[in-house]
């Protein structure tokens, strides 16, 4: 379920980096303009913020690493994307 989970994360997190992308493309940075800044979505953050046991070993703390790890790659997948050639 995680890792279909991380799929459909990873999809929405590519477009919005897209998006952003183009958003600071378009920006021109001239007087009066709002400035583009680069954020992560609250709860993506807050998965990151979570403390994880590494030492325990039952199958609920698996998932939970397992996820926390997800995380993490969806925000480095983020970057792979907003990279232009």
């Amino acid at each position: 379920m995680q890792k279909k989970a991380y799929d459909l994360i990873k999809e929405a997190a590519r477009k919005r980096t897209e998006y952003f992308v183009i958003e600071v493309g378009a920006s021109t940075g001239g007087d009066g303009e709002e400035e583009v800044k680069a954020t992560l979505p609250k709860q993506l953050v807050e998965v990151l913020m979570r403390e994880v046991d590494l030492d325990k070993n039952g199958e609920e703390e698996q998932v939970s690493v397992f996820g926390y790890i997800l995380t993490w790659m969806v925000v480095f997948d983020s970057f792979e994307t907003a990279v232009s050639n």
